[in-house]
């Protein structure tokens, strides 16, 4: 196991300095070590060439950097001294709050393939948003062309398949992707494109729905 790294012990750098804590901060403060701002998407479109930004806590943000220093003048993004700033892509609830964090959604999808590949899929929400969770867990490790059905998908709605850099079209109440043996995938579903029923749990079971093992 990799261990973990330590806590920054380089002491403060010369130059200005602006600062950015996930428990204390404003982003409509100053920016300084007793005014910090509070998230990483706001204290970095603040910076100029020179500055050093100064990280506290953990930070729960996708970001991205488009501003730019010099070779003179650099842009620094560092820890606090003597502390361990954490960047975590995810929700904060599912690391605080975890058993609450999503909310079934049941028999809203069905999974299954004509070559009887063992599949599975199971739907949560959160925060308005869909996810379909997809698993291959076939022990004989094959792979699979998978047909997903959603109850009230649209024909032509974008599926984004999370941390892969994919997207797929859909058709007219499903989907398609395929599973190598004992892949996972996670989607992303239009929440606008469910049919009411199914986001409420109600049936949606129709002659549509591939064989498979529903949620």
């Amino acid at each position: 196991m990799r261990p973990q790294p330590a806590a920054s012990s380089q002491l403060p750098t010369a130059g200005p300095s602006r600062y950015v804590d996930a428990a204390r901060g404003r982003d409509d403060a100053a920016g300084t070590k007793e005014a910090p701002w509070r998230t990483l998407g706001h204290a970095l479109k603040q910076l100029k060439p020179g500055d050093t930004l100064y990280l506290r806590g953990v930070f729960y943000e996708n970001v991205a950097c488009s501003v730019m220093g010099t070779k003179e003048t650099p842009i620094t993004r560092r820890s606090f001294p003597g502390e361990m700033a954490i960047i975590d892509g995810g929700f904060r609830e599912f690391f605080e709050t975890p058993a609450t964090a999503w909310e079934p959604v049941p028999d809203a999808a069905a999974i299954g393939a004509e070559c009887g590949v063992k599949l599975d899929v199971l739907a949560r929400q959160h925060a308005g948003s869909v996810y379909l969770f997809a698993v291959n867990y076939d022990e004989r490790a094959m792979a699979a062309e998978a047909t997903i059905a959603v109850p009230g998908l649209p024909a032509g709605a974008e599926i984004e398949v999370l941390d892969e850099g994919r997207v797929l079209r859909a058709e007219a109440g499903r989907f398609r992707d395929a599973f190598k043996p004992l892949a996972v995938h996670l989607y992303g579903v239009p929440a606008s494109g469910w049919a009411s029923d199914a986001r409420t749990g109600g049936s949606s079971a129709n002659e549509d729905h591939p064989p498979g093992r529903r949620p």
